[in-house]
């Protein structure tokens, strides 16, 4: 059994060396990475979600 390839890390596999894979990753923006703004959004709202939890125990 454990000799037994497994069949979603192959196809997994030629989807990754795949050119259309390729051209894809290439092409998806990293939103959260690239925009200062959005990353400063997020925290905000994370910690007005942290407040309104302690505030409602």
């Amino acid at each position: 059994m454990l000799s037994d390839e497994n069949k979603i890390s192959r196809g997994l596999s030629r989807l990754l060396s795949s050119d259309r894979a390729i051209r894809h990753f290439k092409t998806s923006p990293e939103i959260f990475i690239e925009n200062p703004g959005v990353v400063s959004n997020y925290f905000d709202l994370f910690s007005d979600a942290q407040l309104n939890e302690f505030a409602n125990h």
